[in-house]
């Protein structure tokens, strides 16, 4: 574990407030978005927790990856919910949605750190992601968490355009792109929570479902 990057911190904010800015914004303008953020914010919590990262880095990386992609609020409706397959030019768009989101989260202040996470959750470990097509431990560690917890849910979620795969087959995907698209180390240590991913992710749809009564 190499975290070298300054911690931040979030004096002046509690995670109330970033929460339910959250929840504002992403469950109005896009429900899947906010879905997919809240089950991508528990996972990463575990991951962290499991790599034996501190408590601190543990409640940072949380808010990253419930803000990981607010960034889509920017992007037009026809494209976000586009049943078919992108144009270039639409997935150029999607794409955007890193950078947008940086923009937004870095304005606020002591939330610089966080916006780099934002910023750089697609990068690849092998330098062929967006937006800056950072290689390797370029990338900072709490974007590579949230791209494997991403990834994952991602996957396991049926979307217009693709067909959701099993909790398996998304486990055995996460293993043969380790190494290559995600960090090998935060792989790994998800890899290990593969019992513990149903369980984490019942309690979390739960949660959502009680919060969209609400």
């Amino acid at each position: 574990m190499d975290i070298t990057e300054k911690l931040p911190t979030l004096s002046g904010f509690t995670m109330h407030e970033v929460m339910e800015t959250i929840v504002v914004i992403l469950n109005a303008r896009d429900p899947y978005t906010f879905e997919h953020s809240w089950r991508v914010s528990a996972l990463c919590e575990h991951i962290a927790r499991n790599m034996n990262i501190p408590e601190q880095w543990q409640e940072i990386i949380h808010i990253a990856a419930h803000l990981h992609d607010i960034g889509k609020i920017g992007v037009p409706d026809l494209i976000l919910n586009k049943p078919g397959r992108l144009t270039e030019e639409e997935f150029r768009m999607i794409r955007n949605h890193s950078e947008i989101g940086y923009n937004i989260v870095n304005s606020l202040p002591k939330l610089n750190e966080i916006a780099l996470y934002i910023l750089h959750h697609h990068e690849r470990w092998d330098g062929k992601g967006y937006p800056c097509q950072l290689k390797g431990k370029e990338i900072p560690f709490g974007a590579r968490i949230i791209a494997v917890a991403d990834t994952f849910d991602a996957i396991t979620s049926s979307r217009p355009y693709s067909k959701a795969l099993s909790y398996e087959e998304a486990l055995d995907e996460i293993k043969n792109v380790s190494d290559f698209q995600l960090c090998p180390e935060v792989s790994e240590a998800f890899l290990d929570l593969k019992h513990e991913i149903p369980s984490i992710l019942d309690r979390v749809n739960c949660e959502i479902a009680a919060r969209n009564l609400m």
